[in-house]
């Protein structure tokens, strides 16, 4: 898991360089356009988004 932390942490970092020195990323992903549209809840519902994981083996979560 810390691999996987450490590597979309360079990730992060190498493109923030690359776009600060007008430079192109040099691992350039092509993005697929989704069809899907994002609309409000209906009326008297509360649209609740957040991030989280689960360490099952654990017992554990985190955000």
């Amino acid at each position: 898991m810390a691999t996987v932390m450490a590597v979309s942490i360079w990730h992060i970092w190498e493109a923030r360089n690359s776009a600060r020195n007008n430079e192109d990323p040099a691992h350039r992903r092509e993005s697929i356009a989704s069809s899907t549209v994002w609309s409000p809840p209906p009326p008297g519902y509360l649209l609740f988004m957040s991030d989280a994981v689960i360490f099952s083996e654990l017992g554990k979560v985190g955000t």
